[in-house]
């Protein structure tokens, strides 16, 4: 898991647009460790479920591309 959050700080720190799931494997995250998916309101009130690592909060659209949140 603080592999996959150092990465994902890296990626982060450089405000990239959505990066792909298979641009994040390459780079080295591991699915299977990442917190359990969460519930959250975002600014227009709506309820979505993101997913974290620490601090890191993020969601992965249909297109399979991860979001910073």
């Amino acid at each position: 898991m603080r592999q996959n959050y150092h990465i994902l700080l890296k990626l982060k720190q450089k405000d990239l647009g959505p990066i792909s799931c298979q641009t994040l494997e390459s780079h080295g995250i591991e699915f299977g460790y990442l917190h359990k998916d969460e519930a959250v309101i975002d600014d227009n009130g709506v309820k979505i479920m993101v997913s974290r690592i620490y601090d890191i909060r993020f969601m992965i659209n249909n297109k399979q591309e991860l979001i910073f949140i």
